[in-house]
């Protein structure tokens, strides 16, 4: 197999090791994890939606690692944004009530960034469905 590293997209039309990526094991993927969701951070790049696809196999480091994307002093909101809309609906509802407490912050105590760019708004629309 190739260097773990050589499999995450270089620009926003790599797609090349999509296929690769899917066929990781969760031990082998977990190395790479935060470059892979930083490439969630715009929906308008093709690379965007197949890495979602490739991170939603592997929702326990997954979510994990979006904790830490979702901590207050991370200042990605728009990355936030777009892990609310677009990643998160992908797993089980089990799995994303793992990130319950995450929305719940949000939800109560959003920093400033959160409250510009949308998040708090698609943390309470997730948590209503969560508690549905």
């Amino acid at each position: 197999m190739k260097n773990i590293q050589e499999l995450v997209p270089k620009d926003k039309f790599d797609t090349s090791s999509i296929h690769e990526l899917r066929n990781l094991t969760e031990e082998e993927i977990r190395p790479i994890l935060p470059e892979l969701i930083e490439w969630l951070a715009d929906f308008n790049w093709p690379v965007a939606s197949e890495v979602a696809k490739v991170l939603a196999l592997f929702p326990n480091p997954v979510i994990g690692e979006l904790k830490k994307q979702f901590a207050p002093e991370a200042d990605d909101d728009i990355l936030k944004y777009w892990i609310l809309v677009r990643l998160i609906p992908l797993f089980e509802k089990d799995k994303q009530l793992l990130l319950l407490p995450t929305l719940q912050r949000i939800a109560e105590n959003p920093t400033k960034g959160e409250v510009l760019e949308f998040v708090l708004e698609e943390a309470k629309i997730r948590l209503r469905k969560l508690i549905k």
